[in-house]
């Protein structure tokens, strides 16, 4: 099993769930500008979302695809799936599920609920 070493007081991140949990959450609060040697090459939700501002659906498969190349950096097999509902008017949800297989075959899921205004995630 791979370790991601952490920004954090986390230090070396080596149990899986927490490995998951770290992806999810680096893609969530990363910033696709915040480095000049990685530019272009930051896979970040804060960016999706510029890029698909109002197109629920779109930016929903995007999510997907995102998610499935980060969690298949650190897992075997991933199965992600991001679908995007209609609370009311212009306010969405994006439900997302990750099921991460390791190296040993244990499996791990995931699940997160996001909500998409106008104005705001």
């Amino acid at each position: 099993m791979f370790k991601i070493g952490s920004l954090s007081d986390q230090g070396w991140v080596s149990d899986p769930r927490a490995i998951l949990d770290y992806i999810l959450s680096c893609y969530l609060l990363s910033d696709a500008g915040q480095s000049l040697v990685f530019k272009g090459n930051i896979t970040s939700l804060p960016y999706t979302y510029h890029l698909h501002i109002n197109e629920p659906e779109k930016m929903a498969t995007a999510m997907n695809s995102d998610l499935t190349t980060l969690v298949l950096r650190s897992f075997v097999q991933a199965d992600v799936s991001c679908k995007a509902k209609q609370i009311q008017g212009s306010h969405y949800a994006i439900l997302v599920r990750v099921t991460a297989v390791t190296e040993s075959n244990e499996r791990i899921e995931l699940a997160k609920v996001m909500q998409v205004s106008s104005d705001n995630l």
